[in-house]
């Protein structure tokens, strides 16, 4: 999740808000994305220009915290009209639009997202002769993890008594030594949904270090039963704490 850290916006406004703006442009509100650091969507911005039109240059950055950069960005010159518009950096052509150097910087480059953390976002309206004006407020990423079963189906009907199961895991997926994946098998009773099954009953195998995409069927878990429900679950688990489940799906083997 992304969102604005609102004491920080209200202090912001307060230093530098429009109302205390002695440019001819002033940039009135941003709205600012950070799960999409393309220069297609990163932003949309409220300008108005209090005079006749004019030459402007938007330039940015987002930087963490302690000040390391994480992406910086500098239009090309364009010609902004009197009154109030929205600009959005899909429209914009760039001089500049560069990543941090630093493994923060990279990530952020090869996901085109911003990793969990807390973050400075600014943007300047450059015009000359006739003032700047800036915009910056403080952002926080929450982290974003997907896990989605792929199959079998949910509620699907299967002819192998010891059947692959195939899944996906989207978003901020990092494993190490503290962090894995755990995928648990569950017989259902009659009447049970798949959430019933798994928060109840005890699991046919349970794979600690289950990879995503394609998990065959453990060799040492028993076969299923011709006729019986099963309910399955993925889990992202990071020091023996559960981050992310995928909604439980179930499939029934064919008799």
């Amino acid at each position: 999740m992304f969102r604005f850290v609102q004491a920080t916006l209200a202090a912001a406004l307060i230093a530098q808000g429009p109302q205390l703006c002695q440019a001819q442009v002033r940039v009135d509100h941003v709205v600012a994305e950070g799960y999409s650091l393309s220069p297609a969507s990163l932003f949309q911005a409220t300008l108005t220009d209090q005079g006749a039109p004019i030459t402007v240059v938007i330039e940015g950055s987002i930087t963490t915290t302690s000040g390391a950069a994480v992406l910086d960005w500098k239009s090309r010159a364009f010609q902004l009209a009197t009154g109030t518009r929205v600009v959005r950096s899909a429209e914009l052509s760039w001089d500049r639009y560069e990543f941090g150097t630093d493994a923060l910087g990279r990530e952020a480059a090869l996901r085109q997202r911003l990793p969990a953390g807390r973050y400075r976002f600014c943007l300047r309206v450059r015009a000359g002769s006739e003032g700047d004006d800036e915009w910056c407020d403080a952002v926080e990423m929450e982290r974003f993890v997907l896990l989605d079963h792929v199959h079998p189906f949910d509620r699907d009907t299967v002819e192998e008594r010891r059947p692959a199961l195939t899944w996906t895991a989207a978003g901020d997926v990092q494993e190490s030594a503290d962090t894995h994946f755990r995928l648990s098998l569950f017989r259902m009773r009659p009447g049970q949904n798949a959430a019933q099954a798994v928060g109840s009953e005890t699991p046919v195998f349970v794979l600690r270090d289950a990879l995503p995409r394609f998990v065959p069927y453990p060799p040492a878990a028993p076969d299923l039963v011709p006729g019986a429900w099963y309910a399955w679950q993925v889990e992202l688990v990071e020091r023996d704490r559960v981050i992310e489940r995928a909604e439980p799906w179930s499939f029934v083997v064919r008799k």
